[in-house]
């Protein structure tokens, strides 16, 4: 895997892999909504940036990674072939996020991200299981202004 691009153009990416040490449950219904749960126990990252990476296969084209310079690879859109293609016609209004009780959700074979807002924040959690997961191994939360800034400085990069 090589680093393409970085949002803060750091010289070296560690390509480590960031894991919570407990895995955060969801308690509800069929549809997510996190008003009833305790988010203040989400991990806050500081050093929140997105990276495109070449993928070794070359074929399947650029992906992109939430990354961490301290921690190291938050999260990644696995089955986002030739990200960078689509994020060239991104605008803010496609940057992936939700409210808290109606989050962004992406799911395919084995992997799922749920991304949504709350006042100054911007929580992720990462699930292995398609569609709808209740168990989540990867969960933290980044300043909404560094996310939305990081995805606005990675479409002015690609157009």
């Amino acid at each position: 895997m090589k680093v393409i691009y970085g949002t803060k153009g750091r010289p070296k990416y560690d390509v480590k892999y960031y894991g919570n040490t407990e895995q955060y449950n969801y308690i509800g219904n069929d549809i997510y909504d996190f008003s009833h749960h305790d988010i203040n126990q989400f991990p806050y990252i500081g050093d929140f940036e997105i990276i495109l990476v070449d993928n070794e296969y070359h074929k399947i084209g650029n992906h992109i990674k939430f990354y961490s310079h301290k921690n190291g690879i938050l999260a990644d859109f696995p089955w986002w072939d030739h990200a960078d293609k689509d994020i060239k016609n991104y605008n803010r209004n496609d940057i992936p996020n939700g409210i808290l009780n109606a989050p962004f959700d992406d799911f395919e074979e084995g992997w799922q991200i749920v991304i949504f807002e709350k006042e100054s924040f911007v929580y992720v959690l990462i699930g292995s299981n398609p569609s709808f997961s209740r168990v989540f191994h990867t969960w933290f939360k980044v300043d909404k202004h560094e996310y939305e800034r990081a995805w606005v400085t990675l479409i002015e990069h690609l157009n």
